[in-house]
């Protein structure tokens, strides 16, 4: 753009990047056909055209007028990208791509369907992968969660599905990421929703059995007061999470969940998170 060799000299900026965009001309100037650019990330690109370029600039002009911003959703690019090849998405088929056998394959962890825990001592198994729904009945545990999960295989489905609902939306905690550190130890990464446990301290023994099961995949037993092998990651501020009790929510006591710790990363809500980010690119404006 701006540019009569476009082979050796130009940039693209998607269309759903920009924010703003104006004539930048001046009118006593000998050249009006200016162009300023305002990007979402905060960026400014002033594009001038020369005076042969003047019918360019009136055409990319109405190019911007009828796509910036999209007039309908059918306009944006997913769905005219998929309106003008449908057949890669049924070659592709990417609601198909997230296998969950493969990929925790990939990340060298070996769990067990119901099937072959039958067929094993509980020393043998650490983790099983079960049916995200409620036997007998046709509804998920979680409806926000995989047809599929993987969770500590001590963990008995009917204390999955009692313990689940402790957890705002029956969010419980899930396996996302396997680590292996070596033959005996592996680090793992769970996803959860906040648990209830309101203003009266409510308790979940399922619950607080599936967070030592976490930390300990061998046994039920309680382990040692003093041993921590679960770090609790709260995105939230702590007075956030406080205020939450007040809805019946909350965080987790480690005082009933002894091999636990809970950090709180003091990241407010999303609505504050985009106003701040608002503020951090007009700051970068000029």
């Amino acid at each position: 753009m701006g540019t009569n060799d476009l082979s050796t000299d130009y940039f693209s900026i998607p269309l759903m990047l920009i924010k703003q965009y104006s004539k930048g001309g001046d009118k006593k100037s000998f050249n009006p056909w200016n162009l300023d650019l305002l990007t979402k990330c905060g960026r400014r690109f002033k594009l001038i055209f020369s005076l042969e370029d003047a019918y360019n600039f009136t055409q990319f002009w109405e190019i911007l007028e009828q796509l910036v911003p999209p007039t309908s959703l059918n306009a944006h690019f997913a769905f005219a990208f998929h309106a003008n090849y449908p057949d890669l998405e049924r070659k592709y088929k990417g609601w198909q791509v997230y296998d969950i056998d493969r990929e925790f394959d990939r990340q060298g962890l070996r769990f067990y369907s119901q099937e072959d825990i039958i067929e094993k001592t509980e020393s043998d198994i650490h983790y099983k992968k079960i049916k995200n729904y409620i036997p007998g009945e046709n509804t998920k545990i979680c409806d926000t969660y995989p047809p599929e999960v993987i969770i500590p295989s001590l963990l008995k489905k009917e204390e999955l599905i009692k313990g689940s609902k402790f957890r705002s939306k029956n969010r419980f905690p899930a396996l996302v990421y396997y680590y292996k550190l070596d033959d005996t130890h592996a680090v793992t990464l769970w996803r959860s929703s906040q648990c209830k446990s309101g203003l009266y301290q409510n308790r979940s023994p399922e619950d607080e059995l599936y967070i030592r099961l976490i930390g300990n995949v061998k046994s039920r037993d309680m382990p040692n007061d003093s041993t921590i092998n679960v770090h609790i990651y709260d995105a939230r501020p702590y007075l956030n999470a406080v205020a939450q009790k007040v809805n019946g929510k909350g965080y987790e006591n480690i005082n009933y969940y002894k091999n636990a710790e809970i950090f709180f990363l003091q990241i407010d809500n999303i609505h504050v998170v985009r106003d701040n980010y608002k503020k951090v690119v007009e700051a970068c404006e000029w």
